[in-house]
Formats: C-alpha cells, sequence, structure tokens
C-alpha cells in the first residue's frame, strides 16, 4: 500500500496517542477495556512499542476500510472500520491495521514488519 490524503488528522493522533498509551500502560478511554486486558499480559509488547514510538521518523495513513454489521469483531466487541498504516521507526518499517469500533475506540491491533 502507498500512502494516501489523510482524511482525518485528528484519528491520526488519537491513534497515535493510542499507541502511546498503551506503551505506557494508560487507562484511557482510546482503547476498549478488553483490548487492554489482553494487551497487558505480553510485558515485552509495550516494551518494544515504547522503543519503536521513541525512535518514530513516520506514521502515514494507507488508507482504511468499513465493514459490515457483524463481519468482524476482536475479543468481542464488534468492529466497524479498519484503519491502515506505516510506521517508520528508527530502521524499521512497520505496517498497522487498527480495529476500529464504532465509536472511534482500539479495539485490536496487528503489525508487521516489510
Amino acid at each position: 500500500m502507498k500512502p494516501h490524503q489523510d482524511p482525518s488528522a485528528a484519528r491520526t493522533e488519537r491513534l497515535k496517542h493510542a499507541l502511546s498509551d498503551l506503551a505506557r500502560d494508560e487507562n484511557t478511554r482510546l482503547i476498549t477495556p478488553q483490548f487492554r486486558k489482553e494487551y497487558k499480559q505480553s510485558k515485552d509488547r509495550a516494551a518494544t512499542l515504547a522503543k519503536r514510538l521513541k525512535e518514530l521518523r513516520s506514521f502515514e495513513y494507507l488508507g482504511e476500510r468499513r465493514v459490515a454489521s457483524n463481519e468482524v469483531e476482536r475479543l468481542g466487541v464488534p468492529v466497524k472500520r479498519l484503519c491502515f498504516y506505516r510506521m517508520i521507526a528508527g530502521d524499521e518499517t512497520r505496517y498497522y491495521t487498527f480495529f476500529l469500533t464504532p465509536d472511534d475506540r482500539v479495539a485490536f491491533y496487528h503489525s508487521t514488519a516489510q
């Protein structure tokens, strides 16, 4: 995927803030309780994310996809939108898929290396 014009810079900032909250184990409304609980089960995950955020060079919008009602859920929470981003941190490039609830909270994210 290639970067596209970001239709919601505010949402992009909220997603970056949500990543920061996860890395610091902050309890905010940006993340569902179910995902927060699942995320905390891996201590290395938060430390790795914190390192990436410290080395963040870019966080680019790649696209999104709305999902039909009851088509997708994560950790028992309905998902209405998938948002795709590319993060460059240090010398690493990763691709993120955010699973967003109807009220734009992060129900889950998945990242893969290039």
